[in-house]
């Protein structure tokens, strides 16, 4: 990475902001030629300076490369580099794609037969708390404390808006959020 440095226009685009970036590309245009940062180990400088990145600022002409045969043979190893990883993020989301297929697949009859299941009280909470869990991690814990003191239903209710919320805003399926939206409305109608 130290055999990068800032254009004239890079320059002036830090000074003037007269081109939009993003805070990434502007961190890097600020960091990439500074002393402190030809000091930092290299995973580090990969993590802060990924190629993709640097492409982005090379093609607008904001940082140009000095040229020089050892730089030529880190060049080689980034962009090798950079091909392993976009073969491991295209193999990660393949799995990911598969296993959600399995998963969607899994539970899609059994949603529906959920949704006629009238749920006692405490499994309500139970549903919620492991919807929490398993979606939402350690972010939900001050509301899975909530929902487990809640002793009536209308504080089981009011909690149902926050636990709502917090699963819209994780990676839950829709149609998954969806039927156990519906199961918990259906059992709190019949309590």
């Amino acid at each position: 990475m130290s055999h990068f440095f800032k254009t004239e226009l890079g320059q002036s685009a830090l000074q003037q902001r007269n081109i939009a970036l993003t805070a990434r590309q502007r961190r890097l245009l600020l960091l990439i030629d500074h002393d402190d940062f030809k000091d930092l180990d290299k995973d580090y400088k990969e993590r802060i300076a990924p190629s993709v990145l640097v492409k982005q600022l090379i093609d607008m002409g904001l940082l140009a490369e000095q040229e020089t045969r050892s730089n030529n043979v880190e060049t080689k190893e980034n962009h090798s580099f950079v091909q392993e990883e976009i073969i491991e993020a295209e193999n990660t989301t393949a799995i990911d794609i598969a296993h959600t297929k399995e998963i969607s697949e899994v539970k899609t009859p059994a949603s529906e037969t959920i949704e006629l299941e009238k749920l006692p009280f405490i499994e309500i909470q139970q549903v919620m708390i492991q919807t929490l869990t398993t979606f939402c991690g350690l972010m939900a814990r001050p509301l899975i404390q909530k929902i487990q003191s809640i002793k009536t239903v209308q504080q089981l209710k009011a909690c149902q808006m926050q636990w709502i919320t917090s699963l819209q805003e994780s990676r839950i399926p829709p149609a998954q959020l969806n039927q156990t939206l519906k199961l918990i409305n259906y059992s709190v109608q019949h309590l």
